[in-house]
């Protein structure tokens, strides 16, 4: 599989839009109220995330830890359907044990005037890929307006073969504080299968900045029993940062779980 299939269940890997300043800790008093409508994204955005958790297999658990950056790029490309899109780059570095899982890609995205995200493919692994089914060649990332009972679901085929299939509900409303602040947010269940591998996710949306200030994932190997569970909460939002380019050390991200559940 390609090495963010599995991450792209976690969809702050794929929402996108504007921001404001860089966020305050999580223990004030101060709530960023809830908005229904996506922000629109502008070059230089950037999110940060913290990522924590667990790998696991039959007998023994790793602890898990790292950071998710993205940035919306000012650059663009021509889709297949000149569609011109917004190039975003996304960075995973996760360490368990020993191992290290450094991973970058770039994904090609629109947004419409009301705010919904559209993802038309990306880059990786040295080369583009682009979604050839459904036939627009395009699938919602993220819908907007968004409020309680939005869903939203795809089956995906990639011109490099990948497949996936994936379904979101905003099951409700929830006031949650991460490192970057305290945020009125819906909260969504979310379930796909990603090249074989299927996922359960929770999300907590703040369209009012942009972007999910949490994410959760527990994902199987069901051929080995490995499992991932990570949980990404949003540490800092801000513009005009550089972009960093670098290679993956694992092949995928369930090569390094099994490497990391090896070591000593």
């Amino acid at each position: 599989m390609r090495y963010a299939n599995l991450l792209l269940v976690l969809p702050i890997f794929v929402m996108l839009s504007g921001c404001g300043g860089g966020g305050g800790g999580g223990g004030g008093s101060s709530v960023i109220p809830l908005e229904n409508t996506v922000r629109q994204m502008q070059a230089g955005d950037q999110w940060q995330y913290a990522v924590s958790g667990t790998i696991a297999n039959s007998t023994q658990a790793v602890p898990v830890t790292g950071t998710f950056t993205m940035i919306a790029s000012s650059d663009t490309v021509m889709t297949p359907g000149n569609v011109t899109a917004r190039v975003v780059l996304r960075n995973w570095t996760l360490a368990g044990n020993s191992q290290n899982f450094v991973f970058v890609d770039r994904v090609y995205v629109t947004q419409d005037a009301l705010g919904t995200i559209l993802d038309y493919g990306g880059f990786e692994d040295s080369a583009e890929y682009w979604i050839t089914a459904p036939t627009s060649g395009h699938i919602v990332s993220i819908p907007s307006p968004m409020s309680i009972g939005t869903s939203w679901s795809a089956n995906v085929t990639e011109s490099n073969g990948d497949t996936y299939n994936e379904a979101y509900t905003v099951v409700g409303t929830q006031t949650i504080s991460v490192p970057a602040g305290r945020f009125e947010t819906y909260k969504t269940s979310g379930n796909g299968v990603f090249s074989g591998y299927p996922a359960i996710t929770t999300d907590w949306y703040a369209p009012q900045i942009g972007s999910q200030v949490r994410s959760s994932i527990h994902a199987v190997d069901s051929t080995d029993g490995t499992t991932i569970d990570l949980d990404a909460k949003l540490t800092l939002r801000n513009r005009s940062v550089p972009q960093v380019r670098t290679g993956a050390v694992a092949r995928n991200l369930w090569e390094w779980a099994r490497a990391a559940l090896r070591s000593p």
